[in-house]
């Protein structure tokens, strides 16, 4: 299959960028667990996939969805 990409962008950067942002939207749906949200974005282990996504977002992927349930509850309460 063909994946559009940026030119300036590696191949292996483009492939990490999808992986992290389907992470991190799968995490925020809630429906699964970090080990099967783990193994559907084609990461070895659960261990690999937490320090990959640390790295790439600044957080824990536990830490990441606490943080956005906080700013949801946040912008509820200024509506």
């Amino acid at each position: 299959f063909f994946i559009m990409r940026h030119p300036a962008t590696s191949q292996n950067d483009y492939v990490r960028n999808f992986k992290m942002k389907k992470a991190a939207k799968l995490i925020l749906e809630g429906n699964l667990s970090i080990a099967e949200i783990s193994d559907q974005t084609g990461f070895g282990t659960q261990s690999h996939f937490s320090t990959a996504f640390k790295k790439y977002f600044g957080v824990s992927p536990k830490d990441y969805k606490e943080k956005w349930k906080a700013e949801q509850q946040q912008k509820n309460r200024t509506k």
